[in-house]
C-alpha cells in the first residue's frame, strides 16, 4: 500500500467539484455547460494527462541534471523557501503564460486551452499536452537558483489545483483579494475574447505581476468567452494541432526562410495573422452543435468517460507496479486512453460512421486489457478478469448498436 501514489485521486475529487458546478447551474437555471463542450474539454484534459504519465519522466530529469550540477545556490526546506518559491514560481508562470499569448511559437500549444466559448470548471481540463514541454523551459529557472526538487514539484500542484478553481462563472468580484490575487473574475476576463480583455491578467496565482507590468484588466462587461476565430472541430487532437498547420500555411506566404522562422516568434496580433487568416481559410472544420444530438445519448458517452478516467487513474494510482512491469503495458494502455479520448468526443456528433468506430475502439481495447491481464496477473485470476473484461466488452457493443438502430422494425403479430 504504501507503493500507492494517492495523489492520483485529485481525478475524482476534481470531478466531484465539476458536478456540484453542474447542479447548482441547473439550481441557478444558467447555462455554462454545453455537453459536447463539456466532453471536449474533458477529451482534451484526458489526452494531457496521458502525455504528463510519461513526460513527467523527462521533466524530472531535466530539473534533476539542472539542480545537481548547475544550481547558483542550495536553499535549504524551510518555511522561508516555502514562501519565497510560492513567488518565484508564480513569477515564472507569469511569462510562461504572457509568452503563451505573445509568440506564435507558445501560442500554438497553448490556444488550446481557450477554444471553449463556455466558462465552467471543465475548461480547466481542456490543455494540451505540449505546453508542459514549454512550462519546463521556464520552470528550468526554479533548480537553477537551488531549489530542491521535491518543493518545486509539490509547489507546481499547488499551482495547478488553484488555478483549476477559478474556471467558475459562479464567484463574483471578492472585494480586497483582486488586488492581490487572481480570482474567477480576474480570470474570466482572461478567456474573453472582447477587445479590451485580450491578452490581459496572465497571472497564476498573484494579479501582482498584471499590476506591476500593464496587463491588469477588471471585470467590466459581460465575457465573450472563445478565440476571436470560432474552433468548431470535435476532434482534441485536432484542437491540439491545428494552430500549426495555421502556421505552416501562413508560412507559405512568406518569401523566405529568414521571414518563416520569424513567423514562429512573431506575436499572433501583428501582420503575420493577416497571413494566417488567409491561411486558415484552407483549414477544415466542423460546425459543433451546441446540443447534443439524440443520436448518441450523453449517458454512454459518461460511463465510456468514466472507464477511461478509472483507467487514467489506475496508471497514476499504481504506477510504482507499472515501472516495475514491462514498458509495453505502459504503451498499450496508453493507446486505450488515448483511442478513447478521440473517440467519446468524437461520438457527440451527429455522424453515424462514428459507431463503426467505436466498435473498432471497443474490440482493441478489450484485446489490449486482456492481454495486458494475462502478462501481470496469475492464471488464477485470469479466469475472472479475461471472462469479465470480455463479457464488459459484447455489453458494450450491443448497447451501442442497439443506440445506433433504436427504431429497428419489429415483427407485427399476424
Amino acid at each position: 500500500m504504501e507503493q500507492l501514489n494517492y495523489v492520483a485521486f485529485y481525478i475524482p475529487v476534481l470531478f466531484l467539484f465539476v458536478g456540484m458546478e453542474w447542479l447548482w447551474a441547473k439550481y441557478k437555471k444558467q447555462h455554462v455547460h454545453a455537453f459536447n463542450d463539456s466532453v471536449m474539454n474533458i477529451c482534451c484534459g484526458v489526452a494531457d494527462r496521458l502525455f504528463d504519465v510519461f513526460y513527467v519522466v523527462i521533466s524530472l530529469f531535466i530539473f534533476s541534471t539542472i539542480y545537481e550540477h548547475y544550481r547558483i545556490y542550495t536553499f535549504p526546506s524551510t518555511t522561508a523557501t516555502w514562501l519565497l518559491l510560492f513567488f518565484v514560481a508564480d513569477f515564472c508562470y507569469y511569462w510562461y503564460h504572457r509568452c503563451g499569448h505573445t509568440i506564435n511559437f507558445f501560442w500554438a500549444a497553448h490556444i488550446t486551452h481557450h477554444q471553449s466559448e463556455y466558462y465552467n470548471l471543465t475548461v480547466a481540463f481542456r490543455l494540451s499536452g505540449f505546453q508542459a514541454i514549454n512550462r519546463t523551459l521556464f520552470w528550468c529557472f526554479l533548480p537553477l537558483v537551488g531549489f530542491p526538487i521535491p518543493m518545486i514539484v509539490s509547489m507546481l500542484m499547488i499551482h495547478g489545483v488553484y488555478q483549476f478553481f477559478l474556471h467558475t462563472q459562479f464567484v463574483g468580484n471578492l472585494g480586497i483579494l483582486e488586488y492581490v490575487l487572481v480570482t474567477p473574475s480576474a480570470h474570466r476576463v482572461h478567456h474573453g475574447s472582447n477587445a479590451q480583455y485580450l491578452d490581459k491578467n496572465y497571472g497564476g496565482t498573484f494579479i501582482i505581476w498584471d499590476r506591476l507590468f500593464g496587463t491588469y484588466m477588471p471585470e467590466k462587461e459581460p465575457v465573450k468567452y472563445g478565440l476571436t476565430e470560432t474552433f468548431e472541430s470535435q476532434n482534441p487532437y485536432w484542437a491540439y494541432v491545428h494552430y500549426w498547420q495555421d502556421l505552416y500555411q501562413a508560412s507559405t506566404y512568406l518569401p523566405n526562410l529568414s521571414s518563416k522562422f520569424k513567423l514562429l516568434w512573431d506575436t499572433p496580433t501583428r501582420h503575420a495573422m493577416i497571413m494566417m487568416e488567409n491561411a486558415e481559410k484552407k483549414v477544415p472544420s466542423n460546425s459543433i452543435n451546441k446540443t447534443l444530438s439524440l443520436l448518441v445519448p450523453s449517458a454512454y458517452i459518461t460511463v465510456q468517460i468514466v472507464c477511461t478516467l478509472g483507467i487514467l487513474m489506475g496508471m497514476g494510482l499504481f504506477k510504482t507496479y507499472l515501472a516495475q512491469l514491462p514498458l509495453t503495458i505502459s504503451f498499450y494502455l496508453g493507446a486505450v486512453v488515448a483511442f478513447a479520448a478521440l473517440n467519446c468526443s468524437l461520438l457527440a456528433r451527429p455522424k453515424r460512421w462514428r459507431w463503426q468506430l467505436e466498435y473498432v475502439r471497443l474490440l482493441v481495447s478489450a484485446a489490449i486489457l486482456i492481454f495486458c491481464s494475462s502478462l501481470v496477473f496469475s492464471s488464477d485470476i485470469l479466469l475472472l478478469i479475461i471472462p469479465t473484461i470480455s463479457l464488459l466488452c459484447v455489453v458494450c457493443i450491443a448497447w451501442a448498436i442497439y443506440l445506433q438502430y433504436p427504431s429497428l422494425p419489429t415483427k407485427q403479430p399476424a
